[in-house]
């Protein structure tokens, strides 16, 4: 089933997929999708499951570049896009692990020689913009 809404920082997109015969100020013709500042990713009913993954992931990076400011150009954005849904496909373990796994109690405890309290603690340093540089010594 496909989303229908996506969170980019505090921001929530409506995905809606419609018939798309738009026309920009510059002349451009939308046939496949469109991200807007209002909140609102569209994409065009007509296409089919590989597509609409393609075209969703290209909306996405274009709300996320809009969102950090990085000034990325449209081909910019097209070639990460469709470089990060083919790593995501190519390599469903490393999606796996991102999204629902992560390392167990014995193997945090052996990699990093962390707990999951001092693991918590660098996700929101993380998440806040900043980095952790402190090491634990091994005892």
């Amino acid at each position: 089933m496909i989303p229908i809404t996506l969170r980019v920082g505090q921001r929530t997109f409506n995905i809606v997929f419609a018939e798309i015969d738009t026309l920009l100020p510059d002349g451009t013709f939308l046939s496949l999708g469109y991200y807007d500042d209002i909140e609102t990713i569209t994409i065009a009913s007509s296409l089919g499951n590989t597509m609409t993954k393609i075209v969703l992931c290209h909306e996405i990076f274009e709300a996320i570049n809009s969102h950090v400011g990085s000034g990325l150009k449209h081909n910019q954005i097209q070639g990460v896009a469709n470089c990060m849904l083919d790593i995501m496909c190519d390599n469903p373990d490393i999606v796996q692990y991102l999204f629902k796994g992560g390392m167990d109690e014995q193997e945090l405890q052996a990699r990093t020689g962390m707990d999951r309290q001092e693991e918590q603690i660098q996700q929101a340093v993380c998440k806040q913009g900043g980095e952790t540089h402190k090491r634990r010594s091994k005892s």
